[in-house]
């Protein structure tokens, strides 16, 4: 795909925000972060990724080359992404971020119970499904708002099936498990909205 300067912008900000979803990821995580906001392969961000390296709106870190935002990357993200909230309905979007805190609240809860043992494995997959179901309306809503979160539902299904068989797709951090998509579910709307974790609390 070549990159002109009607689909550049775009999918700068789409890098931006996969970098933030990945939070210090490799560039190989955030090429897969960007593949799903699109929702599709095949578009290589490699120049783009350089591109704002150059421009100082992203840091490569380390020998395992982190790619990170800067202030001023972070800055940029926030002011592309809150005018594309104003022009989909911020006020919807609030609602719909709203009605996923009171889920998550009860998501949060199962995930420790899990973690501490006090229930079985069939139990906590059974727990976690039934919140999954209960977050998969305002996936659809947020969907038809915005298609860069169509990618969510699919995930789910995957992680809830290998986890019938291997509890690790529950919460392990290492793979793309039902708490790794629900944590990036929460930081795609706080990065939509404007919003940190600490303003939460």
């Amino acid at each position: 795909m070549t990159l002109d300067d009607s689909d550049g912008p775009s999918l700068r900000v789409l890098t931006l925000l996969a970098v933030r979803l990945r939070s210090r990821g490799s560039v190989d995580a955030v090429q897969l972060a960007v593949d799903r906001l699109l929702g599709h392969a095949g578009t290589d961000i490699q120049p783009v990724i350089a591109r704002l390296i150059d421009e100082g709106l992203l840091r490569s870190r380390g020998e395992a080359a982190r790619i990170a935002l800067t202030v001023g990357g972070g800055e940029r993200l926030e002011t592309e992404l809150a005018e594309e909230t104003d022009s989909t309905g911020r006020d919807t979007l609030t609602t719909i971020y709203r009605e996923f805190l009171v889920v998550n609240s009860e998501f949060l809860s199962a995930v420790s119970s899990w973690q501490i043992g006090s229930g079985s494995s069939d139990n906590a997959v059974g727990g976690l499904v039934a919140l999954v179901d209960q977050l998969r309306p305002l996936l659809d809503q947020l969907s038809g708002l915005l298609p860069r979160f169509a990618g969510y539902d699919e995930r789910f299904t995957r992680a809830i099936l290998e986890a019938e068989t291997d509890s690790t797709w529950l919460d392990s951090p290492s793979t793309d498990s039902v708490h790794t998509i629900w944590f990036e579910i929460h930081e795609h709307l706080l990065a939509t909205l404007g919003l940190s974790r600490t303003e939460e609390r």
